[in-house]
């Protein structure tokens, strides 16, 4: 299954969270996160431009492209399309 992620609304909606404050740029929480399935036979096709820090709490790997990475805490990710 393919999911695709093409406004910051969307995402906001998917994710459980009130809508955004800004149509352009947002600021998400984890810990706000409210509905957040199981992802682990989806690929999530996200056409916005993001930037995360893992921090010391964040777990887990991230696939991006064909391959995985496993950060170490205070990390930041930028992605793109």
């Amino acid at each position: 299954m393919t999911f695709e992620i093409n406004s910051i609304s969307q995402a906001h909606e998917s994710l459980g969270l009130a809508k955004p404050k800004h149509p352009l740029v947002t600021v998400v929480y984890s810990r706000d996160i409210k509905a957040l399935g199981d992802f682990k036979d989806v690929r999530v096709i996200n056409n916005l431009f993001q930037v995360t820090m893992k921090g010391r709490k964040s777990c887990g790997v991230l696939r991006y492209g064909k391959n995985n990475y496993d950060y170490e805490e205070g990390t930041l990710i930028f992605t793109s399309l």
